[in-house]
Formats: structure tokens, C-alpha cells, sequence
């Protein structure tokens, strides 16, 4: 009798966001997708978003590869989307919040 054995996990190596200099006035938000999985069969491409400085923005998984970003007060601070396969795959951004005009 043959016992089946479980596969390797295909680990997700790269992916990208549509945008790495998020910008935007306090009050408002980006959406910005993640998207070219590599590889294309990876077991789990799920990704962990983390901000730097939640005061100045943060950051909402909508569960559809795609990510919010609130802008909550004027300042700079960076978002890092991380697999959560523990792989390595990762993507920074630049964020910049600037307060509205009067």
C-alpha cells in the first residue's frame, strides 16, 4: 500500500503593487492592488500589510488583492507587503499625506 505524501508548498518568490508612491490629502485614501503572483501556482499567495507609522496612514486588507490606504494625518511613512508564506516575496511603498488646502 502506497501512503500519498503531502507536496512542497510552491513558495510565492515575487509579486508586485500597481503603486509605490502613494500619495494623497488627509481624510481621503488609495486603493492599490497586488497583483503577478510568481510563481503563478504559488500554494498561498496571501500577503501581510503593515504601515510604519499608523498615525500618519493605515492600511486595510480587503481580501481580494487589493489594499486600502487611509490617510490620517499630513506626513510620510512607508507600507511593506510581506508573504505570508514566510518565503520572503516582498514590496515596499512610499506614502506621503499632505493636509488639504484651506
Amino acid at each position: 500500500m502506497r501512503v500519498a505524501s503531502n507536496p512542497e508548498p510552491r513558495l510565492l518568490t515575487s509579486f508586485r503593487v500597481d503603486n509605490t508612491d502613494i500619495s494623497g490629502n488627509v481624510g481621503g485614501n488609495a486603493t492599490v492592488k497586488a497583483s503577478y503572483f510568481t510563481p503563478a501556482d504559488a500554494t498561498d499567495k496571501s500577503l501581510i500589510a503593515t504601515v510604519d507609522d499608523n498615525m500618519v496612514a493605515t492600511v486595510t486588507d480587503n481580501k481580494d488583492n487589493t489594499y486600502t490606504v487611509n490617510f490620517l494625518k499630513a506626513g510620510t511613512t512607508n507600507v511593506h507587503w510581506v508573504a505570508n508564506d514566510g518565503g520572503g516575496a516582498k514590496v515596499d511603498a512610499n506614502v506621503t499625506v499632505t493636509a488639504p488646502a484651506e
